[in-house]
């Protein structure tokens, strides 16, 4: 999913001068019989390595089935499950 910002003249807007967290809320029911809760990591796209980079975790809460990292820029991000990070388990995030 991308986080997108723009400035008043429509031009995106990529970093910030302080971090900023992010809480992903997912639903652990809802997960692949492979994917265990506590190994969904968030992860952002870079596009100077062509992959994918775990993004440091501050709040993990298994019970609330939420996530929280710490972002220093936009950018394109998934939830996903690692097993070796070239070929991850992406989880789908809906909102109802």
């Amino acid at each position: 999913f991308p986080l997108v910002k723009v400035d008043s003249p429509g031009d995106p807007l990529t970093s910030f001068s302080q971090p900023l967290t992010l809480t992903v809320s997912y639903d652990a029911s809802n997960l692949p019989p492979a994917v265990k809760q506590v190994g969904l990591q968030i992860f952002r796209y870079d596009t100077r390595i062509a992959d994918w980079v775990r993004l440091p975790m501050i709040n993990r809460d298994l019970a609330g089935d939420r996530i929280t990292v710490v972002l220093d820029h936009f950018s394109e991000f998934i939830l996903a499950s690692p097993r070796g990070l070239k070929n991850p388990i992406f989880i789908p995030l809906l909102v109802r």
